[in-house]
């Protein structure tokens, strides 16, 4: 009796240090297919805030780009404040959103009160024939060769404008001033110049197009920018190229607040290209988490970046459980796992199985106390529960991310714009989605052959079982044919596995190939065969033999008597 209820205290120790490391497994906030926000804010620390930028930025004399970076950012009131005093202070500011002297030349020229309220963007301002006319005089003036050969290109043969000479000239005319009037302020980096000049030259040769493509890019972001944003957004880019490729990235954000955010991170971190790779053919939850992480600042963004995950959606088992992580170690483990994401990705993985080897074991010595194997250590046992704690963590997190199960459907892309970039071509089909897809695939995959493996171990285990069962040949045969459909479960758990994936493919809950519904079955005969063929097989010769042997031995006796 005392043994007995040893063996059920042993087990329930078990259980309840397997539910120990499943709540440390829980309170670690890092996902295979998604970034917890907490990770975000923690990284968010890392760096310079939004505040502090956007105050570099006021002190500085940019007061129009610190106002548009704490509108994306959610600082706007008291930016806000600010950047008006600064106005105050130094009406002639207004126009150009900072101050900008080499603007503010040109903006004298026009005649216009400094002090006027400003117009929305710097597009406006070269919507009069009369403004674009007074700055080419102005830049005509120019000691820079690249700017009278930029502004000499008014007088091209456009492929996709109109010509400047026509009435409705002027979104050319517009774009070749103010890529002209960009250079010689000394926005464009050398190496950014030296890309114009190539373009510049090919539309000598007659092939404008690549100039009209980069004179999109610039009207796009004057139509939404004042001067002093519009140059320094132009300054972090390198080639025009790169510059027409965010144009792109931007005029297909679903929404203005999205546009601005894209046009903000490059204010508050540069390196734009980071953020076109991320969002560059992605669904709108990318762009949500991007939206979150720019809140948080440079050191969220470059986190996010790392990750390339969407924001991680709590599923309805992870609200539920949320209270059995370990709140104690709050921001502390935030921090860490924010700054070793895949480490402790790791360890959760790790923690998960072997909870899942404690709780499943305990519960089953539970339900069937004899054991099955000569030691908890032998080399069957440990297998078997090694890969029952693997399907118990895929299971695990099967419920705490089922997006492993969906795929994600890109956006159209966007490709040839007129204009406004506005128009979008579907021409272009996104790699993400393929890579998706494939995911969702594998992971179904070794979930059905992690099944078939554990029925093939728990196969292994009943035949030591008989081997050691201690009892004549003969019975040992007897037992291994009552064993028969249990031999044969690999194929009921293949054919169900199957049926159920077909279900759940019709139904939408899963979303993957029909391929892998079939692998089920596919796995289920390979291990039954294998197990059959060489395992029981092989045993059942043996026993065969065995029982001759002790046939002729019982013969032989009983002649001899």
């Amino acid at each position: 009796m005392g043994r007995v209820v040893g063996h059920i205290l042993f087990q329930i120790a078990r259980i309840a240090a397997g539910v120990a490391f499943f709540c440390a497994a829980l309170s670690l906030p890092v996902y295979f297919f998604g970034t917890d926000c907490a990770l975000l804010d923690a990284a968010g620390n890392f760096k310079d805030s939004p505040a502090k930028v956007v105050k570099a930025y006021l002190d500085t004399s940019k007061p129009s780009v610190a106002m548009f970076l704490a509108s994306a950012t959610d600082l706007s009131d008291e930016t806000f404040s600010a950047a008006e005093k600064s106005f105050k202070k130094n009406p002639k500011m207004r126009a150009a959103g900072g101050d900008e002297p080499f603007f503010e030349a040109f903006y004298s020229t026009l005649g216009v009160d400094p002090s006027a309220p400003k117009q929305s963007c710097f597009y406006e301002i070269l919507a009069l024939t009369e403004h674009r006319k007074k700055l080419y005089e102005f830049l005509a003036q120019s000691d820079f060769e690249t700017v009278r050969r930029i502004i000499a290109l008014r007088d091209m043969n456009p492929s996709i404008f109109p010509p400047v000479s026509s009435a409705a000239g002027a979104p050319l005319s517009s774009a070749i001033l103010t890529s002209a009037l960009l250079t010689q302020s000394g926005f464009a980096t050398p190496a950014l110049v030296r890309s114009i000049s190539d373009l510049i030259s090919r539309a000598e040769d007659s092939d404008t197009e690549p100039f009209e493509r980069f004179g999109m890019s610039i009207l796009s972001f004057s139509k939404r920018l004042d001067w002093v944003e519009l140059g320094l957004l132009v300054s972090q880019f390198d080639s025009t190229e790169s510059l027409y490729d965010f144009a792109l990235i931007v005029q297909q954000s679903p929404s203005e607040a999205d546009a601005r955010a894209l046009i903000a991170y490059v204010f508050l971190c540069g390196n734009p290209s980071a953020a076109a790779d991320y969002l560059r053919g992605r669904p709108e939850k990318y762009r949500k988490a991007f939206s979150y992480a720019l809140c948080r600042g440079e050191g969220a963004l470059d986190l996010l970046f790392e990750l390339d995950k969407p924001l991680y959606r709590p599923s309805a088992l992870s609200r539920a459980l949320k209270h059995l992580g370990l709140p104690v170690f709050g921001s502390a483990l935030d921090s860490a796992c924010a700054r070793n994401p895949q480490l402790f990705l790791v360890v959760k993985t790790l923690l998960c199985i072997l909870a899942g080897y404690l709780i499943v074991r305990g519960l089953l010595n539970l339900a069937v106390p004899r054991r099955d194997t000569p030691k908890w250590f032998s080399p069957l046992s440990l297998m078997r529960g090694l890969f029952e704690g693997t399907l118990f963590a895929i299971v695990v997190f099967a419920f705490l991310e089922p997006v492993m199960f969906k795929a994600d459907v890109a956006p159209k892309a966007v490709q040839a714009p007129v204009f406004s970039l506005s128009k979008i071509v579907n021409t272009v089909k996104d790699e993400g989605m393929k890579f998706e897809m494939d995911s969702t695939n594998i992971m179904v995959l070794v979930i059905f052959f992690l099944l078939q493996f554990i029925i093939y171990v728990i196969g292994l285990i009943k035949i030591s079982s008989i081997r050691r069962s201690g009892v004549s040949a003969k019975v040992k045969l007897e037992l291994l044919g009552n064993e028969s459909e249990l031999f044969d479960m690999g194929l009921y758990v293949g054919l169900w596995g199957t049926v159920l994936s077909l279900v759940m493919l019709s139904l939408g809950i899963v979303e993957a190939s029909l391929m892998t519904a079939y692998m089920s079955t596919l796995f289920g005969i390979l291990f039954t065969a294998i197990l059959k063929i060489i395992n029981v097989r092989s045993y059942r010769r043996k026993l065969i033999m065995e029982c001759s042997r002790a046939a002729a031995a019982a013969d032989t006796v009983q002649k001899r008597q």
